[in-house]
């Protein structure tokens, strides 16, 4: 999973192109890692511009583990992986109940540090989802969690999801910085930071 870690877009997604499926061969449907593995490619893909592939990927997480306890982390990651979907395909109403579902299992582990980056990325979810119903000021909040709950998180790989919310910008050894182009879409562009000329 040293894919995470990558600082370059298109090596991280190549890599777990590769790697997950391995991981549901070897795991034989029954695994948090790959269900990770398959969530996070499908992030990678998306914020790459490979929509069909991120979605693809994310309807995937099902098969990780299909006999999952209702209440358990696998059903956790395939609420958030339907959330997903459902957010890409224009089904807001349908990404906040499966948010909801997701929160079922992150709350359990509220005061754990490590659930900063699983509920951020929850908060991203609905964010987009309120956005898309025409709800600016609960999506505005919903956003602003997700970008505090990634800062808190302190992971390298989270990076490239923080890029996709507001105010945040370029992507470079896990860290964002403040964007001066963006998308068509208005999303900051990850992109590696660029040295200036005559420093070292």
């Amino acid at each position: 999973m040293h894919a995470r870690f990558e600082p370059e877009l298109r090596q991280a997604v190549a890599t777990l192109a590769e790697a997950c499926p391995e991981f549901l061969a070897v795991a034989g449907g029954a695994s948090t890692t790959c269900g990770f593995c398959f969530q996070f490619l499908a992030y990678l893909q998306m914020y790459a511009g490979d929509r069909a592939a991120a979605i693809a990927s994310a309807e995937r997480v099902p098969a990780c583990a299909p006999e999952a306890d209702a209440a358990g982390q696998e059903a956790h990651q395939r609420a958030k992986a339907r959330a997903f979907v459902a957010v890409h395909d224009g089904r807001p109403a349908a990404t906040l109940v499966e948010v909801e579902q997701a929160r079922t299992w992150t709350d359990e582990f509220r005061g754990a540090p490590w659930i900063a980056a699983e509920v951020a990325e929850l908060e991203l979810l609905r964010g987009r989802a309120l956005l898309l119903l025409g709800r600016p000021a609960e999506a505005a909040e919903a956003l602003d969690r997700a970008v505090v709950g990634f800062a808190g998180a302190g992971e390298g790989p989270t990076c490239w999801r923080r890029c996709g919310a507001p105010r945040r910008g370029r992507c470079s050894r896990g860290r964002c910085w403040p964007a001066r182009r963006r998308t068509a879409s208005g999303r900051p562009r990850c992109t590696r930071r660029r040295r200036r000329r005559g420093r070292r």
